[in-house]
Order: C-alpha cells, then structure tokens, then sequence
C-alpha cells in the first residue's frame, strides 16, 4: 500500500492540472513502477521487523502457542531475545518477489480506473478528491489478485507456531499447497480485499484534499514527507481492523468465516480495542516508512527519467 501512495504522492506534487507529461504515457508508467519497487524495496528492507511484531501482536489469542505482548517494543524486544534477532527478517522473500508484480498491477489499474473516470463521470477532465479516493480504492481492491498469496506465505513465515515447520518461504509454499490445496493462498482475500481498498481510498482522497489547498505553490521534500505520514496514519487507522483479520485468518488451515462475521467475533469476545492488535508497529512502520520511501523514489525517478526513461 504505501510504495504505490508515496509514489503517487510524489507524482501528485511534481506536475500541475494542465501540465503534459514529457514522456509517453507507457514510459511514464514502467519509470514509476522501476522507481516505485526500488523504493518499495528499500523501505521493506529497512521496515519490514515492525511487520513482524505486528503480525505477532495480530496473532495473540489466536491459537494456544501465541505469546502475549505488552505493546510493539515488547514484541521486538521478546522476538529477539527468545528467538533470535533472524527471525525480525523471517517470511522477508515472500514481500520482496511480490513488488514487482504488484506494483504494475497497481499502477496499470488506477489509471485504468481514472480514464474510466474522467471518460463517465467527469465532464471537465478534471478529477476531484473523490474520484481519485475511488480510482485508488478500486486500484488497491485489483492489486489484491495478485498480492494475496505473497501476503498468506509471508504471515505463516512470521507466525511463531510455524518457525519450526517452515525453514524458508518456499517450505511454507510448497507444504500449504500440498496439505490445503492451490486455494488456500488466497486465504484472507475477502479482508485484504477492503484493506487494500480502504488504505488506498482515504490515502489518495487525503492526499487530493491536501494538494488542492496548496495548489499553485511548490511543496519541499519536508512537506511531502508530512504530507504522506498524515494520510498514511489516516489510512492506516481506516484498514486496520480488516489487516487483523486478515492476518489470522491466514494463519489458520481450517475453514475461515467471511470477514465481518470474524470482525464481529473478535469485538465480542476481545473487546474493541483487540481490532487494532499492531496498530502501533503499522503506524510506525508507514510514518518513516513513507520517509524512506518518498526520498528513495524520488531519486530512483530523477535518475531514470535523465537516463531517458
């Protein structure tokens, strides 16, 4: 979700409504996906532990073995110490081969879905927050097709009760599909579905808001960086309940339930506040996450658009 948001956050600041783009649109479109995986990619490498204690902190009273933490610097601090600090980087290959996939996906989806936009239901050409909020979700919702599987091996190979049965990614994959069958890495789809879909949504929406109030005027590095850390934290508050979920559902093998009955599930017999399992390590993770991100794209984009891309 936030390679693709910084990315578009960055291409929302750099050209103005009647500016052309100087390259074509497909050209366009592969420098932003090369720049938006390197920038993806260094963000995961420097992130990705913070995913981890938030899967762990999801997975709490989801099965006997879980371990109780008291709040994400528990979980880093436990993980390392119990199991060693490896294990922060566990599952890390699943997420790392999904980037390029995924964000080709997402970016040949949402400006699919903005010229169908601007094609329907704008009269002027001129897309307003709204529609950028829907072009984003529905990109988001069409880049669930492809990032599921990775996402299902990712969260087996972050589960403490699978340390032991899964040395690698590829173990986790080739076990799943043997034991439950091809479908089963599309577990958790239905949540990450309307996690994807809500992230992107109130992210570009946030985002749109925020550019038409400082139209006409040149945004800094600094700006953009804040700019990213509000409408992620927004989003991230929005989607978090449905990425719990998710995470457990994938976590089981046995038959799962559609996703609001197990939203519904865990406010009853959790309480509230357990829909936000690991809301913290995900806010921490997309605050200086999108600082990585932004000044890694940027770069990346630069460089190759003077290389003539």
């Amino acid at each position: 979700n936030i390679c693709h948001a910084i990315t578009r956050n960055s291409i929302l600041y750099n050209m103005t409504p009647t500016e052309k783009p100087k390259a074509s649109a497909s050209k366009s479109i592969l420098r932003y996906v090369i720049a938006g995986g390197a920038a993806g990619l260094c963000e995961i490498l420097c992130m990705y532990p913070l995913d981890v204690a938030k899967t762990r902190q999801q997975l709490q009273g989801s099965s006997a073995s879980s371990t109780n933490y008291k709040n994400m610097f528990d979980a880093l601090a436990s993980i390392v110490r119990t199991e060693g600090f490896s294990i922060l980087y566990r599952g890390i290959i699943a997420p790392i081969f999904a980037e390029t996939p995924k964000r080709a996906m997402k970016f040949a989806s949402n400006e699919f879905y903005k010229d169908l936009l601007k094609e329907n239901l704008v009269q002027d050409g001129n897309l307003k927050p709204y529609h950028h909020a829907l072009s984003g979700g529905l990109a988001g919702m069409t880049e669930a097709f492809i990032n599921c599987p990775f996402e299902m091996i990712k969260v087996r190979m972050q589960s403490k009760e699978y340390v032991a049965k899964y040395p690698n990614s590829f173990s986790a994959l080739r076990h799943s599909v043997k034991t439950e069958g091809v479908m089963t890495l599309y577990r958790g789809f239905e949540p990450l579905l309307w996690r994807n879909g809500a992230w992107n949504s109130v992210y570009f929406g946030t985002i749109s808001i925020i550019r038409k109030q400082s139209e006409g005027e040149k945004i800094n590095l600094l700006e953009k960086f804040a700019t990213g850390v509000v409408a992620g934290a927004l989003a991230t508050t929005m989607n978090t309940p449905f990425d719990m979920v998710k995470s457990r559902m994938q976590n089981q093998t046995g038959k799962t339930n559609y996703v609001i009955p197990e939203l519904y599930k865990v406010y009853k017999n959790e309480g509230f506040t357990k829909l936000y399992r690991g809301y913290g390590a995900r806010v921490a993770r997309l605050g200086p996450g999108g600082g990585i991100m932004i000044v890694a794209f940027d770069f990346m984009n630069g460089w190759l658009e003077s290389k003539g891309l």
